[in-house]
């Protein structure tokens, strides 16, 4: 900016950092907010700060259209409250192997890897399996149940006598603020979130 003075580039670059400080904290302010109220619910009933002028207008100031897209553009727009949400590291498998008498034979969380690597990326595949928590349609969860269906074959084929297979997804709970108050001594819970059955045969189909 040469037709500016030394003095003024000075300003007009700390101007630009602190708008940017400024949008970071907003949108954390944001994602705290939503964290909270979506995971633990009102702390103190009869409020709801979520229909607050002061919520509405961080929205509004969020959704601005050129703050909306310079904050998607630069990746900003992804807030890191204290209230974190769930995540794929939270979702549990259960795969449980039964042979043609229906006896069970086998029951392992994990599929069987050798390296380290395949672990990593396993653990990614279970990304997917957040669809589930939406209320969305059933069509919606394809790729999730793609996954699914995969790791129970892989583990029905790695095993001669299995003849069918149990698999459930879970989805590990922490106990809302609600439910501490109400009990001290509460911990976290699974909850089931798909159940599904495969036979041998299912081998032979597409996956």
């Amino acid at each position: 900016m040469p037709f500016l003075t030394p003095k003024t580039q000075e300003k007009l670059i700390i101007l630009k950092f602190s708008i940017i400080v400024l949008l970071i904290c907003i949108v954390n302010v944001r994602s705290t907010i939503d964290g909270f109220y979506n995971l633990y619910g009102d702390p103190t009933e009869g409020s709801d700060f979520q229909e607050s002028t002061f919520y509405r207008n961080v929205e509004g100031i969020l959704n601005y259209a050129p703050i909306n897209f310079f904050l998607s553009y630069t990746g900003l727009e992804s807030g890191y409250g204290f209230f974190a949400p769930n995540v794929a590291s939270e979702f549990v498998t259960d795969f449980v192997l039964k042979d043609e008498c229906g006896e069970v034979i086998e029951e392992t969380a994990f599929v069987s890897l050798e390296c380290k690597e395949s672990f990593i990326r396993i653990g990614s595949a279970y990304v997917p399996f957040m669809d589930y928590l939406k209320e969305t349609e059933e069509s919606s969860h394809e790729i999730s149940d793609v996954i699914l269906k995969g790791l129970s074959l892989d583990l029905l084929r790695s095993n001669i006598r299995a003849h069918e297979i149990k698999t459930t997804l879970y989805l590990y709970h922490h106990p809302t603020l609600a439910e501490l108050r109400a009990n001290s001594q509460a911990g976290p819970r699974v909850i089931p979130v798909k159940t599904v059955h495969y036979r041998r045969a299912d081998l032979w189909k597409d996956v």
